[in-house]
């Protein structure tokens, strides 16, 4: 298969319109430039409100929908910006600044991992030193993101949607997991929606359980069983 990985959010990083709906247009427009049609799309957290209104406003471009962790989005926002969090471009360049917040962001990836064996140091280095490297424009957008408007409603653009959908959950409990009305909103598809729960996985189930995601999205029957060393997972769909 032909992989092609966009950050549809490093797209928007100084763009005045993050809503949804904006980010989409951004990313059909990438890959208008590469040709692709008919796609498999995956998407993980707020990527999956992106992915939703591309396949419903170019459903040319999209042939089905990998959700991983996260189900319907109504709105383009993040959770209230903390103090620290406000104060972290000045934060990130007093002596040691750095530091707190690579192990702010290193312990929030640790705490929504059902198992952070994929969280190795160069893994953590990979997460927050981008985001640290920009850490001005990235809460500029967190601050822009609270603000995003919506031109359609969740509903209108679900009952649009004409492509399979599937929901990869983490099912370890993790404080990042999607709210039930979040797959509830994705009812309407009846049986285009499946839903797959990942024993022992949290919110980050493409690092968690590469392999069983891999199989989902390839549609193989079966999906491994590993030991609790490996962070193994048991599939079950509903």
């Amino acid at each position: 298969a032909r992989v092609i990985v966009i950050d549809p959010y490093r797209l928007s990083l100084n763009a005045a319109d993050v809503s949804f709906a904006a980010i989409a247009r951004r990313v059909d427009s990438l890959l208008a430039r590469y040709g692709v049609d008919s796609a498999r799309v995956v998407a993980h957290a707020h990527g999956a409100g992106v992915a939703l209104r591309l396949a419903a406003t170019r459903p040319t471009r999209v042939a089905a929908l990998y959700f991983l962790d996260v189900g319907a989005l109504g709105v383009n926002r993040t959770k209230v910006l903390s103090t620290s969090m406000r104060l972290a471009p000045f934060i990130v360049h007093v002596p040691g600044g750095r530091r707190f917040l690579r192990g702010h962001l290193v312990r929030g990836l640790r705490q929504n991992s059902g198992c952070d064996a994929w969280l190795d140091s160069t893994t953590q280095r990979a997460y927050s030193e981008p985001l640290l490297d920009h850490i001005g424009e990235a809460v500029a957008m967190a601050g822009r993101l609270s603000g995003a408007r919506e031109p359609e409603s969740l509903e209108s653009l679900v009952v649009r949607l004409r492509v399979p959908v599937t929901v990869i959950l983490g099912a370890a409990p993790h404080p990042a997991a999607p709210d039930f009305g979040e797959v509830e909103a994705l009812e309407p598809l009846g049986a285009l929606l499946t839903v797959v729960r990942l024993g022992g996985i949290g919110h980050f189930p493409h690092e968690e359980a590469p392999v069983d995601v891999a199989e989902v999205i390839l549609e193989k029957r079966v999906v491994r069983t590993h030991d609790a060393a490996s962070c193994g997972t048991r599939a079950l769909r509903s």
